[in-house]
């Protein structure tokens, strides 16, 4: 599996995947998250890769060259802050190990859902 199937998030630095490169499975086992682990589903979708407006829709922003690329959880956390507040922000969750894409699961158990 190549470095090349995944990419990095424009605000917080994480790696993240995306369904046109890799399969649900790849990206498991790129990020160590295990089948049926809690909270597996949701750290596999906050690593989703998805296009970013820099100037959001509602403000005008269209164009291709104002689309970046985000985890899914940059992405649909930002609201209404401006693209470098955003990033200052992400990046004092990573600093405090707090942003779900470089938390660590826990071993699935038998029997549990995610």
């Amino acid at each position: 599996m190549g470095k090349l199937m995944f990419e990095t998030c424009f605000y917080c630095g994480q790696e993240m995947w995306s369904k046109k490169l890799c399969t649900k499975h790849q990206a498991r086992k790129r990020f160590g998250i295990m089948k049926g682990a809690r909270f597996a589903r949701r750290l596999l979708y906050w690593r989703l890769a998805s296009d970013e407006h820099l100037i959001r829709r509602v403000d005008g922003g269209t164009r291709r060259d104002n689309i970046v690329r985000a985890c899914h959880y940059c992405n649909s956390s930002r609201g209404e802050a401006t693209p470098e507040d955003h990033k200052v922000a992400m990046m004092a969750l990573i600093e405090a190990s707090e942003h779900p894409c470089q938390t660590e699961l826990p071993q699935s158990t038998k029997g549990e859902t995610n």
